[in-house]
């Protein structure tokens, strides 16, 4: 990804049974460890939803990026 000038990070996703308080984060990894990004879960409940973020973050420019949800 060296020529990456960003990351587009989109999914859809479907809330049941999480609560407001719940913390459900999404994490970007950096090619050491996982940065927490955003917290989710304080939507709508029964409704599918959709993330998406871009970040020119270069950090995040590694050919193993992954996201986790935690």
């Amino acid at each position: 990804m060296s020529d990456a000038t960003a990351i587009n990070v989109t999914f859809g996703y479907y809330i049941i049974g999480i609560d407001a308080n719940d913390n459900i984060n999404i994490d970007y990894w950096d090619g050491v460890q996982y940065v927490a990004m955003d917290e989710i879960g304080d939507d709508a409940e029964s409704a599918w939803l959709t993330y998406s973020v871009a970040t020119t973050n270069s950090i995040y420019f590694d050919s193993d990026f992954h996201i986790q949800i935690d």
